[in-house]
């Protein structure tokens, strides 16, 4: 602006200076040429006199070679001229000034000659005896004048020029000194002398409050989406035009394993390069909104695409990455559980439909009648066992919503005195020797769960047990809670199969599970009752040698 304001003024001062300067040497000009008219004047009176008295003889000793003589007889012819041979001279008779002064005693005009090139003043006396004197003067005779002066206006010009670039340049520094002292953070501190720059600085000052408190909602909605990007388990990408990452989430530097203080831009290739993941990414960029699941590793990821629009043309994408490892796991398990129950349902419906067949035609004898109606009776109960464990592994899939597990204060120590008692005749038949070393220890639960707990536990010592035997089966109270533990001598798990055998219909040794019997399902009703209870299971197994299985209860269940 500073440059603006100097060159505006130093350009007026110039323009200024250039008419004055035009000006004058107009008037100049003008004053020039009347004086030399004067002067002619005043030099053809002069000579009239003596032109009169010697004549041509006179005029000869003139030697002035700006200013042309001539002397025309009464009748128009030349007499004498200091410029030509008179005696080839036109007459003159029809000249204008010398008509004019023919009949008023003077007479002058002003002329262009076509063959001087130049514009001539005339000017005509009349003599006494009839004849005229005239003399004339051209304007070119008064250029060295009016150079004279135009070179003396032109020094003023440049003195002019230089006190003018002076002036012009005190002056836009004395202008724009106030309007640089501004502070945007302060502008009304300005002590400025022109009135004029009030209504800047309270415009200033208006828009500096509505910029400070657009910062401000834009600050805090930056600090909110960040808080609650931040506080999002999902991975969380916002994607640009080329792919670049322009934000994202600690849960997505999480889930993917990218360190971005080792990069400079990070693109969305970056993240993952896989095909499925780029797939997911170009299509959301292409303006589709796209749902893939990617596995990564051991873990599934549900990856959720939308393009960002700007009217009709594609700007970015949003990228929400949930881990859905528990949910994909437990579509395996549903899909497992499905095709594993539909195995053991139909293994003893088909054993009681062929023995129902047998009976039906007739061709058993009444003797056999009874050990075929067993064998029924044998895959219904085990059929009955079945839909019942399911049916308990339902209900616990529901967890603490199901309305029928209401906790309250529960004697553990009561329920392993129940549940040996169901199971003594089992113990009995394979001569094992069972002990119980139990505290008046209680937890807070439910019974019911509780008990099919300590049962499943002590049901599968006993049946994967060696002849002759133990099973020992302790309570005890810790320092954060209580201890149950139901160790037995018997075959023991290997080392390898330990982390499946809380899967559902999971059995390590299927040909001696058929023996035994069973449905499956024990421990993973073992461990759906420990979830509901927040109790955490220890397995300590080797083969040949027994099993222990410790469940522990902690104290602050009872602030559930």
């Amino acid at each position: 602006m500073k440059r603006k304001i100097f060159l505006s003024v130093f350009l007026l001062l110039m323009i200024m200076i250039l008419l004055s300067s035009a000006a004058i040497v107009v008037v100049l000009y003008g004053n020039v040429i009347d004086q030399n008219k004067d002067n002619l004047k005043s030099f053809a009176e002069a000579i009239s006199g003596p032109c009169e008295l010697h004549g041509s003889d006179f005029l000869k000793e003139i030697t002035l070679t700006d200013t042309r003589i001539t002397w025309i007889a009464a009748d128009g012819s030349v007499r004498y001229d200091n410029r030509a041979d008179a005696g080839e001279m036109e007459n003159h008779s029809e000249r204008e000034e010398i008509k004019e002064a023919i009949e008023s005693g003077v007479g002058e005009s002003d002329r262009y000659s076509d063959t001087l090139m130049e514009r001539t003043f005339y000017f005509a006396l009349r003599l006494s005896d009839g004849s005229v004197l005239r003399v004339a003067k051209s304007y070119s005779s008064v250029f060295p004048y009016l150079l004279y002066a135009f070179l003396t206006a032109v020094g003023f010009l440049l003195v002019a020029a230089v006190l003018s670039l002076s002036a012009a340049k005190a002056l836009s520094a004395s202008i724009a000194g106030p309007i640089n002292r501004i502070k945007l953070d302060t502008p009304e501190k300005l002590a400025s002398p022109y009135r004029e720059l009030a209504p800047l600085v309270d415009r200033i000052s208006t828009l500096q409050r509505q910029i400070k408190e657009q910062m401000q909602n834009l600050k805090r909605k930056q600090e909110e989406f960040q808080a609650i990007t931040e506080n999002m388990s999902e991975g969380f990408l916002v994607i640009g035009r080329q792919g670049e990452v322009v934000s994202y989430n600690s849960s997505a530097l999480s889930l993917f394993a990218v360190n971005p203080n080792s990069k400079g831009v990070i693109y969305a290739a970056d993240f993952d390069d896989s095909p499925d993941f780029q797939s997911v990414v170009s299509r959301s960029l292409a303006g589709y909104h796209t749902e893939m699941t990617i596995p990564r590793g051991q873990r599934y990821y549900q990856l959720i695409a939308n393009p960002i629009e700007d009217g009709a043309k594609t700007v970015g994408a949003v990228l929400l990455v949930l881990d859905v490892t528990e949910k994909e796991e437990g579509e395996k398990l549903r899909r497992e559980f499905t095709a594993n129950v539909s195995h053991e349902l139909k293994t003893p419906l088909t054993s009681i439909s062929a023995t129902a067949e047998v009976l039906r035609s007739g061709l058993i004898e009444g003797k056999d009648i009874q050990h075929f109606a067993g064998n029924i009776y044998t895959e219904s109960k085990r059929l009955i066992a079945l839909v019942n464990d399911i049916i308990k592994l339902s209900r616990l899939d529901e967890g603490s919503a199901n309305p029928a597990f209401a906790k309250e204060q529960v004697s553990l120590s009561k329920i392993i005195n129940i549940v040996v008692k169901r199971l003594s005749v089992a113990a009995q038949e394979k001569h094992l020797t069972v002990t119980v070393k139990a505290d008046d220890s209680t937890v807070y639960g439910c019974a019911p769960i509780l008990e099919d707990m300590v049962y499943n536990l002590c049901d599968n010592a006993i049946k994967y047990n060696k002849t002759n035997g133990y099973v020992a089966i302790s309570l005890s109270r810790m320092e954060d809670g209580v201890a149950l533990s139901v160790k037995d001598g018997g075959i023991g798990i290997p080392h390898d199969e330990i982390p499946r055998i809380f899967e559902r219909f999971y059995r390590v040794d299927k040909s001696h599970s058929n023996e035994v019997g069973g449905t499956g399902l024990g421990l993973s009703i073992v461990k759906h009752a420990a979830l509901l209870h927040g109790a955490e299971i220890r397995v300590v197994s080797e083969p040949n040698f027994g099993t222990e299985f410790v469940v522990t209860f902690k104290d602050q269940q009872r602030n559930e």
